[in-house]
């Protein structure tokens, strides 16, 4: 009676354990060490499921969503399916992340029999692919990395992790991955300069990486932004669309104006984007991306001297006036002596509306003076601009400086003079008067070759002319060539002298 009773019983559990679609999970649990937080590490982060292959030595983890005890953990296989003890061998083959997710979630479903029963995925162990790695790199070998590494992290370790454009002959535009039976060429070029994930794939266990010589390559110019300019590998029979493609531009490119010129016959061929797709490209052809002829090109120019507000101001070349910058700055000081006021211009622009200041230097100048004055002014890349009533109307350039000087009723005597320093300004006074109010020629100082210099910011100092004298200006007094010709020529030679009479004397009296 106790034997059928316990017979009854045991049936009874186990078709209950049928109906239960949770019940079978839990009991194999028993035999499954549940990982402990700790020991969870999910690797999905920062992985991209969408392009990430699943392969041998993953481990993907799936959580019962109903049930937070109910867990499967399954090992990607050598043909990546995923073994699941408790489910048996899931077909899945080498697929992406989201893909396998799928293919596993299905089958879990179906083995729970539970038809609101909803499985969470995750990557919870990465593989760590060992690879090979060959062609135009520096260290070619056999390598194991983690495998949220990629294609592109595995090259810059074969060359030391050195600037990929700094080793010579090499091409990152036809990268060969050989994967067991499936062979695939990426150009890397769509991943550094166009962020292309999917053209630069994750590593992948067993692969071979074979990195392209350079054979051939073209010269790219033009207001391109992400770096793609200079020399550029070129692929066999590729167009300039194809080139064009992987520049991100500016917004001042025309694609309505490139050109190229064709290394063999150097002809120029002007073209546009919408047509660059029937141009194709030779060795050492050169591309030119043209800008737009209006576009505006903000600059920098600075404002220095008597200004309420006195730096460095963003201009639109050519287009902004300098009045428009004296509005900027809050406009001149009490101060501003703008009589006297000038343009600094870096590079001399002869279209322009200005003055510049370039006095001739007098002739009665020593030889000496002459080239030292000369080479003051001409090894300067500038132009002093003085200004016209009509300033207003005058367009500014990138980097010119615009100097509106002090109030200044004053003349500096420099030089062989009496007393040299400060003297009153005078529009009735010439370079004469000025030094015999600085108490004259001292007895070493030449009135005949005095000049006069104009002091601008930047440490330059322009000759001007001696009957043009402005406050402000020095007057530089040199001293006579014969004193000059005296104690730079005579006494050394007479110093010469005595030295080599001493010497011989005491080398007389030591033989005697």
């Amino acid at each position: 009676m106790f034997k059928v009773i316990f017979f009854f019983i045991s049936i009874v559990t186990l078709s209950y354990a049928q109906m239960n679609p949770f019940l079978q999970p839990k009991i194999m649990l028993d035999k499954i060490k549940l990982p402990e937080k700790d020991e969870t590490i999910i690797e999905d982060n920062g992985i991209d499921p969408n392009t990430y292959i699943i392969g041998h030595g993953d481990q993907l983890t799936a959580y019962a969503i109903n049930s937070p005890a109910v867990i499967f953990i399954g090992q990607v296989t050598l043909e990546a399916d995923v073994f699941i003890p408790e489910i048996g061998l899931i077909k899945v083959g080498p697929k992406t992340l989201t893909e396998a997710k799928e293919v596993i979630n299905r089958k879990l479903i179906e083995s729970v029999k539970g038809k609101n029963v909803e499985f969470y995925i995750s990557l919870t162990k990465i593989k760590s692919p060992t690879f090979t790695i060959g062609g135009c790199v520096l260290k070619p070998g056999t390598y194991t990395m983690r495998g949220k590494y990629r294609v592109f992290d595995a090259i810059e370790k074969a060359n030391a992790d050195s600037n990929f454009r700094s080793i010579p002959n090499t091409s990152l535009r036809e990268v060969l991955l050989v994967n067991h039976k499936d062979t695939l060429t990426i150009d890397l070029y769509e991943f550094l300069f166009k962020n292309n994930l999917m053209a630069n794939p994750y590593l992948y266990p067993g692969q071979n990486i074979y990195v392209s010589y350079k054979t051939s390559k073209i010269k790219l110019d033009g207001p391109v932004i992400n770096g793609l300019t200079g020399e550029v590998p070129l692929k066999k029979n590729e167009t300039l669309k194809s080139i064009l493609n992987l520049c991100i531009l500016d917004e001042s490119a025309d694609k309505s104006s490139i050109l190229v010129k064709k290394a063999i016959s150097e002809e120029i061929i002007q073209t546009d984007y919408d047509h660059s797709d029937t141009i194709v490209l030779e060795d050492c052809d050169q591309v030119t991306i043209l800008k737009k002829s209006l576009y505006p090109v903000f600059q920098t120019v600075s404002i220095k001297g008597e200004i309420s507000r006195p730096g460095n101001y963003s201009i639109n070349s050519k287009k902004t006036t300098l009045k428009q910058l004296l509005e900027m700055a809050g406009g001149i000081t009490s101060y501003a002596d703008f009589k006297r006021s000038c343009i600094i211009r870096r590079k001399n622009n002869p279209g322009e509306n200005l003055t510049s200041i370039n006095p001739s230097i007098p002739l009665s100048i020593y030889p000496e003076i002459q080239t030292s004055l000369r080479k003051m002014n001409s090894f300067k890349d500038y132009s002093i601009l003085r200004l016209h009533n009509e300033h207003d109307s005058i367009l500014l350039i990138e980097d010119d400086i615009l100097y509106i000087p002090k109030l200044d009723k004053s003349i500096y005597v420099s030089g062989n003079v009496g007393f040299p320093g400060v003297v009153r300004f005078s529009n009735n006074m010439s370079v004469a008067d000025y030094i015999k109010a600085a108490g004259g020629l001292a007895n070493n100082g030449d009135k005949s070759n005095a000049y006069v210099l104009a002091v601008y910011p930047e440490n330059i100092m322009v000759i001007k002319d001696r009957n043009k004298i402005e406050p402000g200006d020095i007057i530089v007094v040199p001293e006579k060539q014969k004193l000059r010709i005296f104690s730079t020529v005579f006494m050394p030679i007479l110093s010469a002298t005595l030295t080599t009479i001493s010497l011989a004397w005491m080398i007389y009296s030591n033989q005697k």
